[in-house]
């Protein structure tokens, strides 16, 4: 009809184009073992920084290829010592201080991540502190994590630690943090005993803390008593 638009043809995908396969594997694999890495696995991402440093991206966000490994210490000392990262980025890549301080620089990023994480959990409302509120919150099985001070006393910590030996369901025990770490990151004094909330527990501190816990004794599990 006189005036009427005509109707643009649909355009047709080819055939030939070739779309992602559903549930398609993760291919990572960590350069220091040559195993694969599942798509929850704890692992450290490293790229190639100015002068082909060795840079751990640990937020996972930095441009450029990437190389992995297993988020422990040991893997990385073994990717260091066999010189996998040159053979992960296909050229020079140095570690100017050598394992040790690669191994330093990611331990102290993970510990920054984990506290700021932690910071974020107590504005969103999802701490509870002090030894008596916590006790009492522990007795319910409200916390899925109990942090505390590794430098608070044993004989409160020692009271707690049994309630949660007895509780029927898994609680995670971080005690990797000083008195002094917590309080900056917290903005408060005396972090002593720190209970996050079951129902409400954002998953980045956790997350965080069990990749630190490749890299020194952060991460515990206790309760989950069948009995």
């Amino acid at each position: 009809m006189p005036g009427q638009q005509k109707r643009r043809p649909r355009l047709k995908t080819p055939d030939t184009i070739a779309r992602p396969a559903k549930g398609r594997h993760n291919d990572r694999k960590c350069i220091a073992s040559g195993e694969a890495l599942s798509p929850t696995a704890q692992c450290i991402r490293f790229v190639l920084g100015p002068d082909d440093h060795v840079v751990p991206d640990l937020a996972g966000k930095l441009p450029g290829r990437g190389a992995w490994t297993t988020a422990s210490e040991v893997a990385v000392r073994q990717a260091v010592k066999a010189n996998a990262f040159s053979r992960s980025f296909r050229g020079q890549a140095k570690v100017i201080e050598g394992a040790d301080g690669l191994v330093d620089l990611i331990r102290a990023g993970l510990e920054k991540r984990a506290l700021n994480a932690l910071g974020l959990e107590r504005r969103s409302g999802n701490l509870v502190m002090g030894f008596e509120k916590v006790k009492e919150g522990l007795k319910k099985s409200d916390f899925v994590a109990y942090i505390h001070a590794s430098d608070s006393a044993a004989d409160g910590r020692d009271k707690i630690l049994k309630i949660i030996s007895a509780m029927p369901g898994a609680c995670t025990v971080v005690s990797s943090f000083s008195g002094m770490q917590l309080d900056q990151a917290l903005g408060s004094t005396n972090s002593v005993h720190i209970g996050l909330k079951r129902k409400k527990a954002l998953s980045t501190f956790l997350k965080e803390v069990e990749r630190l816990a490749g890299f020194l004794p952060a991460y515990e599990e206790h309760g989950g008593n069948p009995e």
